[in-house]
């Protein structure tokens, strides 16, 4: 349907100079609290800001989809509110198992209505779901919209496309 799913901002990956494509995982939200994830837990952190919390995120790996192939991914300017994305499109066979996942997230209760979009073992973004996701793409704006910066958006989308 090509829509393009709200996304917080969260903490970047370090950069990768391997050559190799990022490994990037969308897994199915179990819980979010305001709160550093503990030493040695498998939660995500997203670290507080000036004007957000700090929050923990539990995601469910078995449930969710691994090994994410990417066809392509680019860096760009919102056309809504001119903050940085990255724009993420999938192959033919992870578009259909990711409209399933989000089709089975949709008429979940918060926060089991989200995903988390997890890059080379780090978080980025948790979007919520309405409905299932069937065009294939979703846009990376990070924890809280307006956290990536150009650089990072740039960096994010040329360790993810693997054409680069």
């Amino acid at each position: 349907d090509g829509t393009s799913p709200r996304a917080h901002v969260v903490q970047p990956a370090a950069g990768d100079s391997t050559g190799k494509a990022a490994l990037m995982s969308l897994l199915p939200v179990t819980s979010s609290t305001q709160h550093a994830c503990a030493p040695g837990s498998s939660g995500y952190s997203v670290r507080a800001s000036a004007t957000h919390p700090g929050f923990c995120v539990q995601a469910d790996r078995t449930r969710g989809m691994v090994d994410v192939r990417v066809a392509s991914a680019k860096a760009a300017r919102s056309t809504l509110d001119g903050t940085w994305q990255v724009e993420v499109t999938f192959n033919s066979a992870d578009r259909a198992r990711f409209a399933a996942l989000t089709g089975s997230l949709a008429s979940a209760p918060p926060p089991r209505n989200e995903f988390a979009i997890v890059v080379d073992g780090k978080l980025w973004s948790t979007p919520y779901v309405a409905s299932s996701i069937t065009g294939g793409r979703i846009e990376i704006v990070g924890s809280y919209v307006g956290d990536l910066t150009s650089a990072t958006a740039h960096d994010l989308a040329r360790r993810l496309d693997p054409g680069r």
